[in-house]
């Protein structure tokens, strides 16, 4: 979770999908929490690990992938800014 200009957001990494997605929620009032998008990777596999944090003003999102990319020679973590 992260809070951004007063709102806060919840990720959901959906380790079972078909390619590598993250579900956003605005949790901002737990009571009437909002789906707002869906970040998808194609090629990745298996979000393990999401960490949301603010650095220099900007806020990101950062996936750690337990299953690499076809033709990546490692697992990988992708960085995502949150405006």
């Amino acid at each position: 979770m992260i809070v951004v200009r007063g709102r806060t957001y919840a990720f959901v990494g959906l380790e079972r999908a078909t390619s590598s997605a993250v579900a956003v929620f605005d949790i901002t009032n737990p009571y009437d929490a909002r789906f707002l998008d869906m970040i998808v990777t194609p090629g990745d596999l298996s979000p393990e690990g999401l960490a949301a944090f603010a650095f220099r003003g900007n806020f990101y999102l950062a996936i750690a992938n337990e299953v690499r990319a076809n033709g990546a020679t490692a697992a990988n973590t992708t960085l995502y800014r949150v405006d």
